[in-house]
């Protein structure tokens, strides 16, 4: 359960190791310590893992991922059109490299902040 105060709903959260989606939320404490939420900058052509890398680099920074219960979202993309065939292609086609990436923010070669190398 969240704090809150005398009178106020009680919100519902589930510690999670990671969120998948889009629709997240960050405290300005986090981005103070993994930076962007951007990764992958010298990885142009891993596309589709930004939500749960930047989940993984924040458990790693010693920050807790968790899911808000009653939380609706609509998605308006209907899917089955060229856009999503190339995007579950190319997530497909990247993922060994997405869990070597994994592994070196694991193991600590690659550094969990975002430094624009531009």
């Amino acid at each position: 359960m969240l704090p809150h105060q005398a009178g106020q709903r009680w919100l519902v959260v589930e510690e999670v190791l990671h969120v998948m989606g889009t629709c997240q939320a960050y405290s300005s404490k986090l981005l103070d310590q993994i930076g962007f939420l951007y990764q992958m900058q010298d990885e142009k052509n891993l596309y589709g893992f930004d939500d749960s890398l930047a989940s993984l680099r924040s458990r790693l920074a010693g920050f807790k991922n968790v899911f808000l219960h009653g939380f609706e979202i609509d998605h308006i993309d209907p899917g089955n059109n060229p856009f999503i065939t190339w995007k579950q292609k190319s997530a497909g086609k990247w993922m060994r490299r997405y869990n070597e990436v994994v592994q070196e923010y694991q193991n600590g070669t690659r550094s969990l902040y975002y430094e624009d190398k531009e």
